[in-house]
């Protein structure tokens, strides 16, 4: 399905008026000299370069697009093995994408899976299913086996990583909790904060995979990230700003700001915040100690949830019009746009 690129370029331009505002809130002196808080490229079908400075320009390419099943609405999503994608959603079954075609996994044995990875020591793809409590190994020529979770929180979300699984959730009160649960060994918390906010609807907590470590991120309000190890030491802290404040658009409604999972794209992390009242996105960028660079706004319903990284692939849900598996190729610095030109 093509989309006329004028549109796209104007919409960008229009959502992106006045970003250099935040640039004299946000960033340090030093660097607003060389920053442009805005989208300047938007080429071809979808093409963009998020900007702060020369030696960080990120560009994003798109390489696909797959129309998704309407009856499937995608809440998350998982890199596996061999460029395959692991979809969830709220039904009670995951599907697997792989260059356009879909298969469906876990009919009939999953209630409501809220993670999906592949365990690198069987090759068997594992699901989290938060309402039976347990990781289900899916294969099919070999039956489906069962491993009980003895965390004592509600489950939200769960990300798989080489030696085993992250967990989230909320224990009942206001501390939201995630525990590392390893393939051999004992089950340990390594992070936990409070929450005073009224439950959204949404997982308490966004997790992703950066190796080994678990980047977990507020998926309300204040929108922080915090990058752990299996033991529970503090890697690295990313402090996203006030949405509210870096929003250049004048709110028609109440906004209802949430986090999407913050993903390792190279060498910077990224970060999309959506109103979902609204098609508006705020993508965020930060340097590899957690800094802030630049944040950028768009009105396009497109969310990141994957990485594939030896192939520079950032993965995502696009919704203009039909729900569509996207992916684009990301690359780093400067560079002339066709919108300088």
């Amino acid at each position: 399905m093509a989309y006329p690129a004028h549109s796209l370029i104007d919409e960008i331009r229009a959502a992106t008026r006045g970003l250099n505002v935040f640039a004299a809130r946000y960033l340090p002196s030093y660097a607003r000299g060389h920053a442009l808080l805005n989208v300047i490229a938007c080429t071809g079908l979808f093409t963009c370069s998020f900007v702060s400075n020369a030696a960080s320009q990120l560009h994003l390419a798109e390489e696909s697009a797959y129309i998704l099943p309407d009856s499937f609405p995608v809440t998350a999503m998982a890199a596996l093995d061999n460029g395959r994608i692991g979809l969830l959603s709220n039904r009670d079954y995951v599907l697997i994408a792989h260059r356009g075609s879909f298969a469906e996994v876990g009919v009939g044995v999953l209630r409501r899976p809220v993670g999906i990875g592949v365990n690198p020591k069987s090759g068997r793809v594992e699901v989290v299913d938060a309402q039976r409590r347990e990781i289900v190994s899916l294969l099919p020529a070999e039956g489906v086996n069962h491993r009980r979770l003895t965390v004592p929180i509600a489950i939200g979300a769960a990300v798989r990583v080489t030696g085993g699984w992250y967990v989230g959730g909320s224990d009942g009160t206001e501390v939201r909790r995630v525990f590392y649960v390893p393939d051999d060994g004992r089950v340990r918390q390594v992070h936990s904060w409070s929450s005073a906010r009224r439950p959204s609807g949404q997982p308490a907590a966004r997790l992703s995979a950066l190796d080994d470590r678990v980047i977990i991120t507020e998926a309300d309000s204040p929108f922080h990230s915090v990058i752990v190890d299996s033991a529970g030491r503090l890697v690295s802290r990313l402090e996203a700003p006030d949405p509210d404040d870096a929003s250049i658009q004048p709110a028609q409604r109440e906004r209802r700001w949430s986090s999407l999972p913050v993903l390792r794209a190279g060498f910077l992390f990224l970060q999309v915040v959506s109103d979902l009242a609204s098609d508006t996105r705020l993508v965020m960028t930060y340097d590899e100690s957690g800094t802030l660079l630049r944040v950028a706004e768009v009105g396009i319903p497109i969310g990141f949830g994957a990485t594939i990284p030896e192939h520079s692939l950032l993965v995502g849900i696009r919704r203009f019009g039909p729900q569509e598996i996207v992916s684009y190729r990301w690359s780093w610095g400067a560079r002339r746009s066709q919108l300088e030109q």
